[in-house]
């Protein structure tokens, strides 16, 4: 993560389904929130799955973008290791009865930070730590940030994607 962190990348606990056109949406939240469950729903009806645990996050020119990660997946497609798909939306999971989605408020960076992972905070040098939070923050400020609550239907896909 470190080396990662050196390239202005973070590896982040997450899942990310990526539609035809290229866009992809990112999905995060605690063990047991419903990263696999999201994937496995929105792959059955075309979406493309970059993995369903681990995705690398990253910022260029003010933009986000997320990789695959090849760690951790039950999902994945091998075609894309080492591509990277532009990102503006992301979304906590919150298991329930519907499918719907709030804002959340740009503030709300622990939530991100809860769900970042394979960083040791209390081994962060002053300066590896300050660099994280920068680039979580700038992360944080280019994307649509959601909390979405879903069920196990598959017009969640389709929900997603017209989420603005």
């Amino acid at each position: 993560p470190l080396e990662l962190l050196k390239m202005n990348k973070v590896l982040f606990h997450s899942s990310c389904v990526v539609n035809r056109t290229g866009q992809a949406f990112l999905f995060f939240g605690p063990s047991g929130a419903g990263k696999t469950t999201i994937s496995q729903l929105c792959q059955s009806v075309g979406g493309n799955v970059l993995g369903d645990d681990m995705n690398i996050l990253g910022l260029e020119n003010g933009k986000v973008f997320v990789e695959s990660a090849a760690v951790g997946q039950r999902i994945f497609n091998t075609e894309n290791f080492a591509v990277k798909y532009p990102i503006n939306t992301a979304f906590w999971l919150q298991k329930g009865p519907l499918i719907r989605h709030r804002e959340i408020e740009s503030g709300q960076m622990s939530r991100l930070l809860s769900s970042f992972a394979n960083f040791f905070w209390d081994q962060l040098s002053p300066d590896e730590y300050q660099k994280l939070f920068g680039l979580l923050s700038n992360i944080n400020l280019n994307i649509n940030l959601y909390e979405l609550e879903f069920s196990k239907n598959e017009e969640v896909w389709n929900y997603v994607q017209s989420v603005k």
